[in-house]
C-alpha cells in the first residue's frame, strides 16, 4: 500500500514525472509483489486453518480492491488475485463496505 500511496501522491496528485527513478522503483516493487502474490494466493489460502475469516484474506482483498479503485497499476496480469477478490467480494461484509469517497 505504501508504494501505491507514493505513486498516487507523486504522479497523480502532484503531477510529478512517472519516469522518475523513485516512481519507477516503487512501481516495479509493487508489480513484483503482485506477481509473487498472484502465483501463490491459492496455496496461501489453502494452507490457512479452518476459519470464518482471516486477516490475510481481508488485507489482500482491501489491497487489490484499492488498486482497482485508485488504478496505479493494471490488475490484468494478476488473474488469481482478481478471481480471489471476485469470490471474496460476494461476502455480505465486503458488499456492505464497498470503498467509495464520502
Amino acid at each position: 500500500m505504501a508504494a501505491q500511496v507514493q505513486l498516487v501522491m507523486g504522479t497523480v496528485l502532484n503531477d510529478l514525472p512517472p519516469d522518475n527513478g523513485y516512481f519507477v522503483k516503487a512501481r516495479a516493487g509493487l508489480e513484483g509483489l503482485l506477481h509473487w502474490l498472484d502465483a501463490r494466493v491459492a496455496g496461501c489460502i489453502a494452507a490457512l486453518p479452518p476459519h470464518g475469516l482471516s486477516v490475510f484474506e481481508v488485507s489482500l482483498f482491501c489491497l487489490v480492491e484499492h488498486l482497482a479503485f485508485r488504478p496505479t497499476v493494471s490488475l490484468d496480469p494478476y488473474p488469481a488475485l482478481t478471481t480471489f477478490c471476485a469470490r471474496f467480494g460476494t461476502r455480505e461484509s465486503a458488499r456492505s463496505t464497498a470503498y467509495r469517497f464520502d
